[in-house]
């Protein structure tokens, strides 16, 4: 799981790689939170539904906006338990829970991208030839087609030329 991993990491960061200094137990408890009120953000926000092949910004967006509504409530968790003056069941420093936010959407985020760009590879490795291609019009609109081209999963099309009506953009 990318979001424990992470905030076991971002543990040993804040406590300089010495594990030894972890009390085991605490980490343990707050690692079962952190991961409940991620795992509901995710449900909330549907971070789950993008297709590999559709991973964009908007997943992106998703991801940012589970990761930090669940920052808002840790940090709110905090200060109830401060409050309360219940700061031995559940207190994490907001140093880790910042490095531990920052690093579950690097990795998050970079884990879906790493999986497109694998997507991608395998697909166009198994068509089998490229199709040429003529844009007509080199503008924004040619340059628009050739990306939509270029990111057809199934068919490898091959920009060959451009052809447009003046002599100045070819």
């Amino acid at each position: 799981d990318l979001v424990s991993g992470s905030f076991l990491f971002a543990y040993l960061i804040w406590f300089k790689f010495n594990y030894l200094a972890l009390d085991s137990v605490n980490v343990i408890i707050q690692l079962a939170i952190i991961t409940a009120v991620y795992l509901i953000f995710f449900l909330i926000t549907r971070s789950y539904v993008g297709i590999i092949r559709h991973t964009g910004l908007s997943d992106a967006f998703r991801l940012l906006k589970a990761v930090s509504l669940s920052l808002a409530i840790l940090i709110g968790l905090n200060i109830m338990f401060y409050i309360s003056g219940n700061q031995d069941v559940y207190r994490v420093s907001y140093s880790i829970l910042i490095i531990h936010f920052l690093l579950s959407l690097f990795f998050l985020i970079g884990s879906r991208v790493v999986v497109k760009v694998f997507f991608i590879q395998i697909t166009r490795q198994f068509t089998k030839e490229r199709i040429p291609v003529l844009i007509y019009g080199a503008g924004a609109a040619g340059m628009l087609t050739k990306n939509a081209l270029i990111k057809d999963k199934i068919l490898r099309y091959e920009v060959v030329a451009y052809v447009d009506d003046n002599p100045s953009k070819v």
